[in-house]
Protein backbone atom coordinates (compact mmCIF):
# COMPACT_ATOMS: atom_id res chain seq x y z
CA UNK A 1 0.00 0.00 0.00
CA UNK A 2 2.95 2.28 0.92
CA UNK A 3 4.58 1.67 -2.59
CA UNK A 4 1.03 2.52 -4.59
CA UNK A 5 1.17 6.02 -2.15
CA UNK A 6 4.69 6.82 -2.79
CA UNK A 7 4.03 6.01 -6.93
CA UNK A 8 1.11 8.53 -6.53
CA UNK A 9 2.70 10.91 -5.20
CA UNK A 10 5.39 10.32 -7.77
CA UNK A 11 3.54 10.88 -10.51
CA UNK A 12 1.78 14.16 -9.12
CA UNK A 13 5.17 15.55 -8.45
CA UNK A 14 6.24 14.39 -11.85
CA UNK A 15 2.77 16.19 -13.91
CA UNK A 16 2.74 19.42 -11.44
CA UNK A 17 7.09 19.82 -12.06
CA UNK A 18 5.68 18.78 -15.83
CA UNK A 19 3.40 21.69 -15.88
CA UNK A 20 5.67 24.04 -13.97
CA UNK A 21 8.68 23.81 -16.78
CA UNK A 22 5.91 23.59 -19.49
CA UNK A 23 4.59 26.76 -17.82
CA UNK A 24 7.73 28.23 -17.43
CA UNK A 25 8.30 28.14 -20.99
CA UNK A 26 5.69 29.41 -22.47
CA UNK A 27 5.49 32.52 -20.31
CA UNK A 28 9.39 33.28 -21.45
CA UNK A 29 8.80 32.11 -24.78
CA UNK A 30 8.48 35.10 -27.39
CA UNK A 31 6.35 34.48 -30.17
CA UNK A 32 7.29 34.85 -33.43
CA UNK A 33 5.99 38.58 -33.92
CA UNK A 34 7.98 40.11 -36.87
CA UNK A 35 6.69 43.83 -36.02
CA UNK A 36 5.38 45.64 -33.98
CA UNK A 37 0.69 44.83 -33.30
CA UNK A 38 -1.88 46.47 -33.47
CA UNK A 39 -4.11 44.59 -30.96
CA UNK A 40 -7.38 45.13 -29.99
CA UNK A 41 -10.03 44.48 -26.68
CA UNK A 42 -13.42 45.12 -26.96
CA UNK A 43 -15.87 46.12 -23.30
CA UNK A 44 -16.79 43.14 -21.89
CA UNK A 45 -14.59 40.72 -22.75
CA UNK A 46 -13.96 37.69 -20.64
CA UNK A 47 -10.08 36.48 -20.13
CA UNK A 48 -10.89 33.04 -21.85
CA UNK A 49 -12.57 34.88 -24.64
CA UNK A 50 -9.07 37.45 -24.64
CA UNK A 51 -6.58 34.47 -24.23
CA UNK A 52 -8.40 32.83 -27.39
CA UNK A 53 -7.75 36.06 -29.43
CA UNK A 54 -4.53 36.54 -28.14
CA UNK A 55 -3.87 33.17 -29.21
CA UNK A 56 -5.25 33.10 -32.51
CA UNK A 57 -3.18 36.16 -33.66
CA UNK A 58 -0.43 34.59 -32.27
CA UNK A 59 0.52 36.62 -29.82
CA UNK A 60 0.72 33.92 -26.95
CA UNK A 61 1.82 30.34 -27.49
CA UNK A 62 -0.68 28.82 -24.80
CA UNK A 63 -4.20 29.86 -23.40
CA UNK A 64 -3.75 27.14 -20.73
CA UNK A 65 -1.13 29.12 -19.53
CA UNK A 66 -2.36 32.42 -19.88
CA UNK A 67 -5.68 31.85 -17.84
CA UNK A 68 -3.52 30.18 -15.21
CA UNK A 69 -1.63 33.09 -15.17
CA UNK A 70 -4.70 35.16 -14.69
CA UNK A 71 -6.19 33.54 -12.73
CA UNK A 72 -2.85 33.45 -9.84
CA UNK A 73 -2.17 36.92 -10.22
CA UNK A 74 -6.03 37.89 -9.82
CA UNK A 75 -5.63 39.72 -13.56
CA UNK A 76 -8.30 38.50 -15.05
CA UNK A 77 -10.75 40.91 -13.88
CA UNK A 78 -8.08 43.60 -14.69
CA UNK A 79 -7.89 43.35 -18.48
CA UNK A 80 -9.29 46.59 -20.15
CA UNK A 81 -10.79 47.73 -23.65
CA UNK A 82 -8.82 49.54 -25.68
CA UNK A 83 -5.88 49.33 -28.47
CA UNK A 84 -2.51 48.03 -27.29
CA UNK A 85 0.55 47.88 -29.27
CA UNK A 86 2.54 44.34 -28.74
CA UNK A 87 6.21 44.12 -29.80
CA UNK A 88 8.03 40.96 -31.13
CA UNK A 89 9.98 41.14 -27.94
CA UNK A 90 6.84 40.38 -25.42
CA UNK A 91 6.63 37.68 -23.54
CA UNK A 92 3.53 36.50 -22.20
CA UNK A 93 4.23 38.03 -18.47
CA UNK A 94 4.86 41.45 -20.72
CA UNK A 95 1.41 41.02 -22.56
CA UNK A 96 -0.43 40.63 -19.43
CA UNK A 97 0.92 43.75 -17.91
CA UNK A 98 -0.01 45.51 -21.20
CA UNK A 99 -3.11 44.64 -21.40
CA UNK A 100 -4.11 45.63 -17.80
CA UNK A 101 -2.81 48.48 -17.68
CA UNK A 102 -4.61 52.12 -19.52
CA UNK A 103 -3.90 51.92 -23.15
CA UNK A 104 -1.52 54.51 -24.39
CA UNK A 105 -2.56 54.08 -28.29
CA UNK A 106 -4.63 56.78 -30.06
CA UNK A 107 -7.36 56.06 -32.68
CA UNK A 108 -6.40 58.27 -35.44
CA UNK A 109 -9.11 58.88 -37.76
CA UNK A 110 -8.99 60.75 -41.22
CA UNK A 111 -12.14 61.43 -42.98
CA UNK A 112 -11.02 63.10 -46.69
CA UNK A 113 -13.14 65.44 -47.98
CA UNK A 114 -16.17 64.20 -50.25
CA UNK A 115 -17.14 60.90 -48.73
CA UNK A 116 -20.35 60.49 -48.34
CA UNK A 117 -22.29 59.14 -44.81
CA UNK A 118 -21.94 55.24 -45.88
CA UNK A 119 -18.67 55.73 -46.80
CA UNK A 120 -17.61 57.02 -43.04
CA UNK A 121 -19.75 54.51 -41.32
CA UNK A 122 -17.95 52.22 -43.45
CA UNK A 123 -14.12 52.80 -42.83
CA UNK A 124 -15.25 53.52 -38.99
CA UNK A 125 -16.44 50.31 -38.66
CA UNK A 126 -12.89 49.13 -39.94
CA UNK A 127 -10.84 50.45 -37.39
CA UNK A 128 -10.01 48.83 -34.38
CA UNK A 129 -11.05 50.65 -30.91
CA UNK A 130 -14.06 51.77 -33.00
CA UNK A 131 -16.97 49.90 -31.32
CA UNK A 132 -19.25 49.61 -34.40
CA UNK A 133 -23.43 49.16 -32.18
CA UNK A 134 -26.21 51.92 -32.55
CA UNK A 135 -24.64 53.83 -34.89
CA UNK A 136 -27.32 56.12 -36.28
CA UNK A 137 -27.08 58.20 -39.19
CA UNK A 138 -31.10 58.97 -40.05
CA UNK A 139 -30.21 62.60 -40.37
CA UNK A 140 -30.57 63.29 -43.68
CA UNK A 141 -28.79 66.72 -43.37
CA UNK A 142 -26.12 65.81 -40.82
CA UNK A 143 -22.48 67.27 -41.94
CA UNK A 144 -19.65 65.72 -40.49
CA UNK A 145 -16.43 67.80 -40.89
CA UNK A 146 -13.96 66.50 -43.16
CA UNK A 147 -10.81 66.32 -40.88
CA UNK A 148 -8.00 63.80 -38.56
CA UNK A 149 -9.42 63.32 -35.18
CA UNK A 150 -7.41 61.22 -32.62
CA UNK A 151 -9.40 59.08 -30.07
CA UNK A 152 -9.22 57.48 -26.87
CA UNK A 153 -9.85 53.93 -27.36
CA UNK A 154 -12.62 52.16 -27.03
CA UNK A 155 -14.90 54.87 -28.37
CA UNK A 156 -18.33 54.10 -30.24
CA UNK A 157 -18.38 54.72 -33.53
CA UNK A 158 -21.52 56.91 -32.66
CA UNK A 159 -19.66 59.24 -30.77
CA UNK A 160 -16.97 59.55 -33.09
CA UNK A 161 -19.75 61.00 -35.24
CA UNK A 162 -20.97 63.21 -32.91
CA UNK A 163 -17.67 64.75 -32.44
CA UNK A 164 -17.11 65.43 -36.27
CA UNK A 165 -20.51 66.84 -35.75
CA UNK A 166 -19.90 69.08 -32.87
CA UNK A 167 -16.78 70.09 -34.55
CA UNK A 168 -18.80 70.85 -37.82
CA UNK A 169 -21.52 72.74 -35.64
CA UNK A 170 -18.36 74.96 -34.61
CA UNK A 171 -17.23 75.90 -37.87
CA UNK A 172 -19.93 76.88 -38.99
CA UNK A 173 -21.04 78.63 -36.12
CA UNK A 174 -17.73 80.98 -36.47
CA UNK A 175 -19.17 81.49 -40.01
CA UNK A 176 -20.58 85.00 -40.93
CA UNK A 177 -24.34 84.08 -42.07
CA UNK A 178 -24.67 87.57 -43.56
CA UNK A 179 -22.32 85.85 -46.47
CA UNK A 180 -24.25 83.49 -47.34
CA UNK A 181 -24.99 84.17 -51.05
CA UNK A 182 -28.39 85.03 -52.65
CA UNK A 183 -31.05 82.71 -53.11
CA UNK A 184 -29.60 80.39 -50.55
CA UNK A 185 -31.43 80.85 -47.31
CA UNK A 186 -29.59 79.64 -44.79
CA UNK A 187 -26.36 77.57 -44.39
CA UNK A 188 -27.88 74.11 -44.68
CA UNK A 189 -28.07 75.03 -48.22
CA UNK A 190 -24.86 76.33 -48.34
CA UNK A 191 -23.61 72.74 -47.49
CA UNK A 192 -25.65 71.18 -49.67
CA UNK A 193 -24.08 73.07 -52.61
CA UNK A 194 -20.87 73.06 -51.21
CA UNK A 195 -21.33 68.89 -51.62
CA UNK A 196 -21.98 69.87 -55.23
CA UNK A 197 -18.59 72.02 -55.57
CA UNK A 198 -16.79 68.85 -53.17
CA UNK A 199 -17.25 66.38 -56.53
CA UNK A 200 -17.51 68.36 -59.41
CA UNK A 201 -13.79 69.48 -58.89
CA UNK A 202 -10.71 69.00 -56.69
CA UNK A 203 -8.91 72.12 -58.17
CA UNK A 204 -9.16 74.97 -55.33
CA UNK A 205 -9.10 78.04 -57.61
CA UNK A 206 -12.15 76.73 -59.39
CA UNK A 207 -14.18 76.09 -56.89
CA UNK A 208 -15.34 79.59 -55.97
CA UNK A 209 -16.09 80.15 -60.10
CA UNK A 210 -18.18 76.38 -60.16
CA UNK A 211 -20.05 78.17 -57.03
CA UNK A 212 -20.76 81.04 -59.34
CA UNK A 213 -22.02 78.99 -62.00
CA UNK A 214 -24.37 77.29 -59.94
CA UNK A 215 -25.87 80.59 -57.87
CA UNK A 216 -26.62 82.02 -61.58
CA UNK A 217 -28.35 78.96 -62.45
CA UNK A 218 -30.25 79.32 -59.40
CA UNK A 219 -31.23 82.38 -59.17
CA UNK A 220 -32.76 81.82 -62.99
CA UNK A 221 -34.75 78.90 -61.71
CA UNK A 222 -32.89 76.79 -64.36
CA UNK A 223 -32.06 72.87 -63.01
CA UNK A 224 -28.35 72.40 -61.72
CA UNK A 225 -28.15 69.29 -64.08
CA UNK A 226 -24.71 68.30 -61.97
CA UNK A 227 -24.00 65.09 -62.67
CA UNK A 228 -22.33 64.45 -59.20
CA UNK A 229 -26.25 64.41 -58.06
CA UNK A 230 -26.92 61.71 -60.35
CA UNK A 231 -23.99 59.65 -58.70
CA UNK A 232 -25.52 59.74 -55.80
CA UNK A 233 -28.90 58.67 -56.42
CA UNK A 234 -27.62 55.89 -58.82
CA UNK A 235 -25.17 54.37 -55.63
CA UNK A 236 -27.81 55.62 -52.60
CA UNK A 237 -25.34 57.40 -51.23
CA UNK A 238 -22.57 54.51 -51.19
CA UNK A 239 -19.66 56.44 -52.91
CA UNK A 240 -18.25 56.16 -56.57
CA UNK A 241 -20.14 54.48 -59.11
CA UNK A 242 -18.33 52.04 -60.63
CA UNK A 243 -19.09 53.04 -64.70
CA UNK A 244 -19.38 55.90 -66.55
CA UNK A 245 -22.83 57.74 -66.28
CA UNK A 246 -25.74 56.81 -69.43
CA UNK A 247 -28.20 59.32 -70.64
CA UNK A 248 -30.49 56.72 -68.45
CA UNK A 249 -28.87 57.23 -65.37
CA UNK A 250 -30.25 61.19 -65.59
CA UNK A 251 -33.94 60.13 -65.76
CA UNK A 252 -33.61 58.33 -62.07
CA UNK A 253 -36.06 59.11 -59.92
CA UNK A 254 -34.45 60.48 -56.86
CA UNK A 255 -35.00 64.09 -54.85
CA UNK A 256 -31.15 64.32 -55.35
CA UNK A 257 -31.29 64.36 -58.89
CA UNK A 258 -30.71 67.39 -59.95
CA UNK A 259 -31.29 66.87 -63.93
CA UNK A 260 -35.34 66.25 -63.36
CA UNK A 261 -35.67 68.62 -60.05
CA UNK A 262 -35.38 72.16 -59.43
CA UNK A 263 -33.52 73.62 -56.92
CA UNK A 264 -30.71 71.86 -54.61
CA UNK A 265 -31.43 68.40 -53.40
CA UNK A 266 -32.54 67.74 -50.01
CA UNK A 267 -29.09 67.36 -48.24
CA UNK A 268 -26.08 67.02 -48.78
CA UNK A 269 -24.46 64.90 -51.32
CA UNK A 270 -21.45 64.69 -49.28
CA UNK A 271 -19.48 65.83 -46.33
CA UNK A 272 -17.71 69.09 -48.19
CA UNK A 273 -14.14 70.64 -47.15
CA UNK A 274 -13.57 74.09 -45.49
CA UNK A 275 -12.54 75.03 -48.98
CA UNK A 276 -15.80 74.41 -50.73
CA UNK A 277 -17.66 75.81 -47.87
CA UNK A 278 -15.59 78.89 -48.13
CA UNK A 279 -16.34 79.09 -52.28
CA UNK A 280 -19.82 79.09 -51.91
CA UNK A 281 -19.98 81.95 -48.80
CA UNK A 282 -17.35 84.03 -51.44
CA UNK A 283 -18.35 82.96 -55.08
CA UNK A 284 -16.41 84.38 -58.09
CA UNK A 285 -19.09 87.00 -60.04
CA UNK A 286 -19.63 85.73 -63.00
CA UNK A 287 -21.95 85.18 -65.90
CA UNK A 288 -21.34 81.77 -66.66
CA UNK A 289 -24.32 79.11 -66.74
CA UNK A 290 -22.23 76.24 -68.38
CA UNK A 291 -18.86 74.25 -67.67
CA UNK A 292 -17.72 70.68 -69.18
CA UNK A 293 -14.87 69.28 -67.65
CA UNK A 294 -11.47 69.03 -70.35
CA UNK A 295 -9.18 66.59 -70.95
CA UNK A 296 -6.57 68.49 -68.32
CA UNK A 297 -9.04 67.79 -65.44
CA UNK A 298 -10.31 71.56 -65.37
CA UNK A 299 -13.11 72.46 -66.95
CA UNK A 300 -14.04 74.86 -69.72
CA UNK A 301 -16.98 77.61 -68.52
CA UNK A 302 -19.56 79.04 -71.17
CA UNK A 303 -22.18 81.63 -71.33
CA UNK A 304 -24.42 80.22 -73.15
CA UNK A 305 -25.89 76.75 -74.17
CA UNK A 306 -24.65 77.26 -77.87
CA UNK A 307 -21.56 78.18 -76.56
CA UNK A 308 -21.48 75.71 -74.10
CA UNK A 309 -22.23 72.93 -77.01
CA UNK A 310 -19.17 73.72 -78.70
CA UNK A 311 -17.05 73.24 -75.89
CA UNK A 312 -18.50 70.10 -75.48
CA UNK A 313 -17.93 69.14 -79.07
CA UNK A 314 -14.40 69.99 -79.21
CA UNK A 315 -13.29 68.12 -75.92
CA UNK A 316 -15.06 65.20 -77.55
CA UNK A 317 -12.98 65.39 -80.16
CA UNK A 318 -9.74 65.71 -78.27
CA UNK A 319 -10.73 62.95 -76.12
CA UNK A 320 -10.96 60.85 -79.24
CA UNK A 321 -7.17 61.83 -80.78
Amino acid sequence: MRKVQIAIIGIICSLVVGFISYSAYHLFFTKPIKVPTVFTIDRQKTGRAVAKQLHENDFISSKLVFRTLLKLTNLDKKIRAGVYQLLPSFTMFKVINVITQNSDVMVKITIPEGWTTKQIVRYLKAQPGIEKVNINIDTIDQYYLPETYMFSPPISAQKVLETMSNQANQYLQETDIRKIPHPLKNIQEVIALASIVEKETSLDHERPLIAGVFLNRLKKRMRLQADPTVVFAATNGEGKLARPLFKSDLKIQSPYNTYINEGLPPGPICHPGKKSIQAVLNPVQTKYLYFVEDKAGGHKFAHSNVEHNKNVKKIRSIRQV
